[in-house]
Formats: structure tokens, sequence, C-alpha cells
């Protein structure tokens, strides 16, 4: 991803914090009332992602160089649920304004039938924001996308909309929320059981298709 886009700004590396800490609102996903979201500390940044129980699943915290990820896995069935990963490129010694950056954003969300994976959904978001000393700032949003990723049976995205905005309704900020909603539908022949997308929430008919809509918000201080 990283590769297809040029950004002349200085590239900051996270300083990673472990651990994270969870609180609870309601919000309204897929249709249905859900009472949870977790937010994640990345140090110098923090993710807060709905429809994540505590009590219902397990953490793991990868740490690479410019790559640092939170894996979701449901307790019951061990199957990873979400993956949430801030990136952040490497130094450009060619950077205008030594505290310009930019960092990516990104949000799998498995849709998993039972104990198979069927899909992951991913959103991503590529923002600027400016760092100097203890004072950071959102500058704004390069852009927003959503994909799918390893489907198991021949899946597309119809009717997606993406959005990403200040939580002040203007730039420079510290906070950025985001949404997005779209439709999975099979195309073409099915290689899966009818009884494995039933189970991930599918509907039937003349092709198989799920709603989904998500939301979160990703913050410069914790």
């Amino acid at each position: 991803m990283l590769n297809k886009h040029k950004i002349m700004a200085v590239f900051l590396s996270l300083s990673i914090i472990s651990m994270f800490t969870p609180v609870k609102v309601n919000a309204e996903i897929g249709g249905e009332n859900v009472t949870n979201e977790m937010t994640f500390d990345f140090g110098d940044f923090s993710y807060t992602a709905e429809g994540i129980s505590e009590n219902e699943v397990y953490i793991e915290h990868n740490i690479e160089k410019d790559k640092n990820s939170y894996v979701v896995y449901d307790k019951e069935t061990g199957m990873i649920t979400d993956t949430i990963t801030v990136e952040t490129p490497a130094i450009n010694t060619l950077a205008v304004n030594p505290n310009a950056h930019v960092a990516f954003f990104t949000h799998d969300y498995a849709v998993n039938g039972g104990s198979k994976k069927i899909v992951s959904v991913q959103f991503t978001a590529c923002v600027l924001y400016y760092s100097s000393g203890s004072f950071r700032s959102f500058e704004g949003i390069r852009y927003t996308e959503l994909g799918l990723k390893s489907p198991a049976t021949p899946l597309e995205l119809v009717n997606s909309k993406t959005d990403a905005w200040s939580s002040t309704g203007s730039f420079p900020c510290t906070k950025i929320n985001y949404a997005f909603s779209t439709r999975l539908r099979t195309t073409g022949s099915i290689s899966l059981d009818l009884s494995v997308l039933i189970s991930a929430g599918f509907s039937t008919g003349s092709y198989c298709y799920l709603y989904m809509n998500r939301s979160g918000a990703f913050n410069l201080y914790n």
C-alpha cells in the first residue's frame, strides 16, 4: 500500500504502549444494538473500535518497525474477528517540513460463518498529522477506502460509502471519526456451503448478501 502513494513528509515511527483501555458505549451496528467499544493504545495514537466486547475476546499485540497491530480473537471459537493496525512509513529525508507526518489506520473486520472465515472487509484511512515535542494535531485526511481480503468464495462490495471527519468539524483537530456502510454480495458460483453464509448473517435469494455498517475513531491523545 505504501509504495502506491508518494508523500513528501518526514515520517515518525510510533512509540508503542502495549496496553489498551476498554470503555462502554451504545452503538448501532448492522441493525443490532451493540453496547461495547474498546480503545487500543498505540502510544502517540489511540484507536476506538465499536462492537468488541472485552469479556468475549482475547488480544494479541504485534509490533514491527513501522507497523503495529492488535489482533482480536473470539474466546469461544478462537477465530480472528478484528485486526486493527497503525502504519507509519520510513523517514523521508527530502521532506520540506520535518514535523509533518502521515499515518495509515486500518481495520480488518472478519466475516466468519461458524468456524469458517468467509472474508475480511478492510477499512483504511490515510491521515496527515503534525508533531513537535509534546504537541500533536491532525491536519487532514488524504483518503479513505474499503476493500475485500482473502474471500473464500467470489464476493463484491456494492453501494459502499466511506467517510472520515474531524470531531470538531474543522482542522487542525486531535480526533477523527470514521464510518462506512456497504453490502457484501456473492458473484458467480458459490464455493461455500450455503449454511456457512447463512450462519454469518447472509440473506439468500438470486444471490447472497450481507449488509454492514461500522464506525469508530482515532485520537492523538489518550
